[in-house]
């Protein structure tokens, strides 16, 4: 996935393009994420969030499915 700044409330899509992948079975993901600071640094440091789980259960890479991720 691309880097992207999702504001807080915000959300984002993402469309897989896993084609190097083949067809196996997405069930659960993370993503690498850094929290923007009101102040000093622009962002705390980059750091693994916790297991995701796609809406509807598990789906196949490399179909074009699309992931929106919520900031909350």
């Amino acid at each position: 996935m691309p880097t992207r700044e999702i504001a807080a409330g915000g959300s984002t899509t993402y469309t897989d393009d896993l084609e190097y992948v083949g067809n196996c079975s997405v069930s659960k993901f993370k993503l690498f994420r850094a929290v923007r600071n009101t102040t000093g640094n622009a962002y705390d440091a980059a750091v693994w969030g916790g297991e995701l789980l796609p809406d509807g259960g598990a789906k196949v890479c490399n179909t074009g499915v699309t992931y929106t991720i919520h900031a909350h």
